[in-house]
């Protein structure tokens, strides 16, 4: 397991929770358990998420406080409240326009059509519908759209 794996694990707890709790009591569980509910390399598995523990509370999305025999990583503020801003190059907007529109085409619906000018949050949300609905078309468990 890498760092942006445990990463994009410890997002995915983080926007259902807001702490995360390790204890250095080995007879006790903590949180990791419920990420991680396999594992072969337990003491391994436990420096990757502390690894990334570290990284996510460097880009000032946590906090850590330890109270007695357990370490807690706090959300400084909900998932929900973090926006992020990414610079996209006119190919990029082609590309995503191009596969939004089409879809758009094949459903006969045009209240989704893309601007190639102004992709935006949504065009980005409905590109990860699409994939999604690829994705899962044979098994036919298609998650909701967000």
């Amino acid at each position: 397991m890498t760092i942006l794996d445990a990463t994009n694990k410890l997002f995915e707890w983080f926007s259902k929770n807001d702490v995360f709790r390790l204890t250095s009591m080995p007879d006790k569980k903590d949180d990791l358990n419920q990420v991680v509910l396999i594992t072969e390399n337990p003491e391994s598995d436990r420096a990757v998420f502390l690894a990334a523990l570290d990284e996510i509370e460097k880009a000032d999305i946590i906090r850590k406080k330890a109270v007695d025999f357990n370490v807690y990583w706090i959300l400084t503020k909900p998932l929900s409240h973090y926006e992020q801003t990414v610079a996209i190059s006119p190919h990029t907007a082609f590309y995503i326009a191009e596969i939004i529109n089409k879809f758009c085409d094949i459903l006969k619906d045009d209240n989704d059509r893309c601007n190639i000018m102004k992709i935006s949050e949504k065009d980005i949300r409905n590109l990860g519908g699409i994939i999604n609905y690829l994705v899962n078309s044979n098994t036919k468990e298609v998650a909701p759209n967000e």
